[in-house]
């Protein structure tokens, strides 16, 4: 029997996950005819079609399910095999997905933390909104640490803050905004809130990092949306806009166990308690 390429195993989860050709080109630098190429060098190893396509989506064919969950195991081994005869140690890749502003100001603290006791894992970082980790588990993810989305009960809640307005605003003309791209929570509790009041709103800059969004309130620019306790404590209030809610922090898991899971939930959770009583 023939055995799978990683390296078309690899172009396989890029389209599975971005639901195209060209997306999934873009994303492992490739050329759309190449990612296409390999895709039916696959299904002809295989002697399956692995997707369903047609004029506006690439979507997974029964057999393209059946094969996801392998392809990133055997994709995930591989890289810990490499590790291994590197450097002489078995070491565990253990991949999280996390927003930026969690990543910033509670995981690194607690990845800390771990690594102390466990010099025996890796970590491999990927930052993005929740519902797009959420959506990478078992593919891309083995554990997303992230907010918690509306309608969804996964996930296990490490606390509970507050949204808060962050920068400067007149009180008076359109209210210049700074949020995370189309997709995020906090962007969409922001703009509700605003519609309900009935105050005008442009967004003046849309970021995907956290840093940014403090700079721009900081330096008065426009106002953000940040959850209290994962934002600089030097930050601007932005004043006359109206309330927002809380907002969850939630640790979701994958299929697969990971060791360190409720270790980290823990960590996190204790950073973001000290940090509220600071």
């Amino acid at each position: 029997m023939a055995s799978l390429d990683l390296d078309l195993l690899r172009t396989f989860i890029a389209v599975a996950e971005r639901g195209s050709f060209s997306a999934a080109a873009s994303r492992i630098s490739r050329s759309q005819a190449a990612i296409s190429q390999q895709v039916q060098r696959l299904e002809a190893q295989l002697g399956e079609t692995l997707f369903a396509r047609n004029s506006r989506e690439v979507r997974l064919s029964p057999a393209g399910e059946r094969l996801l969950g392998y392809a990133s195991r055997l994709l995930h081994l591989s890289e810990e095999a490499i590790l291994a005869v590197r450097d002489g140690t078995t070491r565990s890749v253990v991949r999280l997905g996390v927003t930026d502003e969690i990543a910033a100001y509670a995981l690194m603290p607690a990845l800390a933390e771990i690594r102390g006791q466990r010099t025996d894992l890796l970590f491999e970082i990927t930052t993005g909104t929740t519902r797009d980790l959420v959506a990478q588990l078992d593919t891309r993810c083995d554990l997303v640490i992230g907010l918690g989305l509306p309608g969804h009960a996964a996930g296990t809640t490490l606390a509970r803050l507050p949204l808060r307005w962050m920068g400067h605003w007149p009180g008076k003309g359109a209210v210049p905004l700074v949020l995370y791209p189309e997709g995020c929570l906090m962007r969409g509790q922001a703009l509700a809130a605003l519609d309900r009041a009935g105050l005008p709103w442009e967004i003046t800059t849309s970021t995907s990092s956290v840093a940014s969004v403090e700079a721009a309130a900081r330096a008065g620019l426009a106002v953000g949306v940040l959850a209290a306790h994962l934002a600089a404590p030097d930050l601007p209030r932005a004043r006359g806009l109206p309330a927002l809610p809380s907002i969850d922090v939630r640790i979701f898991a994958g299929k697969a166990a990971v060791p360190v899971a409720e270790a980290l939930g823990a960590l996190i959770a204790k950073r973001l308690r000290a940090r509220r009583a600071g």
